[in-house]
């Protein structure tokens, strides 16, 4: 792009030579003494946009524009033009090379970090079967039961589906998948404190101590919502978050699982569900205490290995620090 017109140190020297040269009477080189891309290096939360500029000390009249590249541009993209897109947590070396001399070129670094209204993280370790494609990052999945809605802090990657900012996932499976700032979250994936668990039996309720504050709904047929949905080189895949490894091919160790899902509460409330059990002796049972902002809860599921059959499930507070994920399948 054409440089920035502002001076600097590099560029008056330049300037203050060529007038000398003009001055005797000498003709004057084409040449690019140097690029500097203005302001230095810079942090910039996911799905920001920057323009850079590039200030080039010409002589001659040489050219003064420049070329735009980006070392890793699944943290950040650069067109033409100096724009800066960034994708997910990372950082990635942005070069501005003159485009009359390729050995002159200067670098900035952009870290791309979570949103500041969504400092969230979530530690992990992305578990894979054999023959399975190789996990690239994950993020927070919630769903509308209703209808699509616009967004803003999630991305919509089917009517109703939604997905949190990406975060890599590293050679060793590892991770720190960073939550969605709560204030984008779209409307339809909020319901009330007391009706937040949903698709209960008829005959069960919850007790909040506000009934009227919202929360982002939550749902567990094995899969929690909101979940995890993992990318790999097929696409994204729906997954699994526990407390320890999950082995899909040996069923009864799934009842020793915490499944654990992610809530959001515009205000802190206390839900507990009524009674003792729900729906002819399944046991239906929420006791969570949630905090402004996200909560991680647990889902555990209540195994009568002697009748082979389950018998109820749990939603209570989590403490688990890293979870492990394993991709499932397909959208």
């Amino acid at each position: 792009m054409t440089a920035s017109q502002g001076a600097t140190p590099r560029r008056l020297l330049a300037v203050l030579i060529v007038a000398a040269l003009v001055a005797c009477g000498q003709t004057i080189p084409v040449a690019v003494n140097g690029v500097q891309i203005i302001g230095g290096d810079r942090t910039l939360p996911i799905g920001a946009t920057a323009l850079l500029t590039a200030a080039v000390a010409a002589q001659g009249g040489a050219v003064e524009s420049v070329t735009w590249s980006s070392s890793d541009t699944a943290v950040a993209t650069v067109d033409a033009n100096g724009f800066v897109n960034t994708s997910i947590v990372g950082s990635t070396t942005i070069t501005a090379t003159s485009t009359v001399d390729a050995t002159k070129s200067d670098t900035v670094t952009i870290v791309v970090s979570a949103d500041p209204d969504a400092a969230t993280t979530v530690d992990g370790i992305v578990t894979t079967l054999e023959g399975a494609p190789a996990p690239l990052a994950v993020g927070l999945m919630l769903i509308d039961f209703d209808a699509p809605v616009l967004l803003a802090s999630v991305t919509e990657i089917e009517p109703g589906t939604f997905v949190g900012p990406l975060s890599p996932v590293d050679a060793d499976g590892a991770f720190t998948m960073v939550l969605p700032n709560g204030a984008g979250l779209p409307d339809g994936v909020f319901t009330t404190a007391d009706d937040f668990v949903l698709f209960m039996p008829v005959d069960c309720s919850l007790d909040a101590s506000a009934p009227e504050v919202r929360v982002t709904g939550a749902v567990f047929e094995f899969v929690t919502i909101p979940g995890v949905a993992l990318l790999t080189a097929d696409g994204l895949e729906f997954a699994i978050a526990t407390d320890q490894p999950a082995d899909p091919t040996d069923e009864p160790s799934q009842y020793d699982l915490a499944f654990q899902t992610w809530v959001y509460a515009e205000d802190a409330v206390e839900v507990q569900s009524m009674g003792t059990g729900c729906d002819d002796g399944f046991s239906f049972y929420v006791d969570v205490s949630l905090t402004s902002g996200w909560n991680q809860l647990s889902w555990t599921i209540e195994y009568d290995a002697l009748a082979d059959t389950v018998t109820g499930v749990a939603l209570r507070n989590s403490a688990v620090e890293d979870v492990f994920v394993l991709g499932i399948g397909g959208f």
